[in-house]
C-alpha cells in the first residue's frame, strides 16, 4: 500500500516510463537508442527523444530515482575526416596576427598622439 501512495506522488512521465520499461529490463535501455528493422535494416527513431530523455533524467534526479533508469550514454563529438585541428572562422584564424598588430600599434601610440596634436592645428 505504501508503494502505491509513493507512486501517486511521482510525476506522470516517470510513472509512464517505469510501467512501460521496468528497471533492469533490456527494453529499458533500448527506449533511448535507435532500433534497426530486422527485415529492411532501416533505423527507427528511439521511443524517447533526447529532449524527453533529459526531462526524464532531471525528474529522476529530483526524486532520487536515477538507479531505476539505465546509465546515460555520452556520445563523443564527431570529428571530420582528414582534419588535424578545428578550422574556426576567419576572424578566429586571423586573431593572433591581429592582436600582435594592435599591440605593436599601441606601443607607439603616445608618440603618434603627440605628432597628431602638433600637426592638426597647422592643417586648419
Amino acid at each position: 500500500m505504501d508503494y502505491i501512495k509513493l507512486a501517486k506522488t511521482l510525476p506522470r512521465p516517470i510513472i509512464t516510463y517505469l510501467t512501460r520499461y521496468p528497471p533492469g529490463s533490456a527494453a529499458a535501455k533500448e527506449a533511448f537508442q535507435c532500433t534497426r528493422h530486422p527485415v529492411t535494416g532501416r533505423l527507427h527513431d528511439p521511443k524517447y527523444s533526447a529532449r524527453r530523455k533529459k526531462q526524464l533524467y532531471d525528474i529522476a534526479e529530483r526524486f532520487n530515482l536515477l538507479t531505476f533508469l539505465p546509465e546515460p550514454s555520452a556520445l563523443p563529438k564527431k570529428v571530420m575526416k582528414g582534419t588535424i585541428r578545428f578550422k574556426g572562422t576567419k576572424a578566429e584564424r586571423n586573431r593572433p596576427a591581429r592582436v600582435k598588430e594592435m599591440e605593436q600599434a599601441m606601443r607607439g601610440m603616445k608618440r603618434r598622439i603627440k605628432e597628431w596634436r602638433a600637426n592638426s592645428y597647422q592643417v586648419k
